[in-house]
């Protein structure tokens, strides 16, 4: 979150899409310098996120293939890179808009 808020992306426009045992949503923007954000974007709203000006981060979890495809059809401009954790087993995707 961080790194995309210094590359120039509003930090209303990075959020976590949630998934079941994955991440406390709330712990980003704590660790970005930002408490008292829970920036959770669920599956189903990420249609809102279109009204949102400017570039934007989202980041879903490995094994979240249904949230990818929604990110694919709704930004086909979007670029997706796996994050690679030094944790095992804690990559994530990070979907980004131009």
């Amino acid at each position: 979150m961080t790194e995309a808020i210094q590359n120039g992306v509003p930090a209303d426009n990075v959020w976590i899409v949630p998934y079941p045992h994955w991440v406390d949503t709330r712990l980003p923007p704590i660790w970005a310098g930002l408490p008292g954000r829970d920036i959770a974007m669920p599956r189903e709203k990420l249609p809102d996120t279109l009204n949102a000006a400017g570039p934007k981060i989202f980041m879903a979890t490995i094994d979240d293939l249904e949230t990818l495809a929604a990110l694919q059809s709704l930004y086909p401009l979007g670029q997706l890179r796996r994050y690679e954790s030094a944790m095992v087993s804690h990559d994530f995707w990070i979907f980004s808009v131009p």
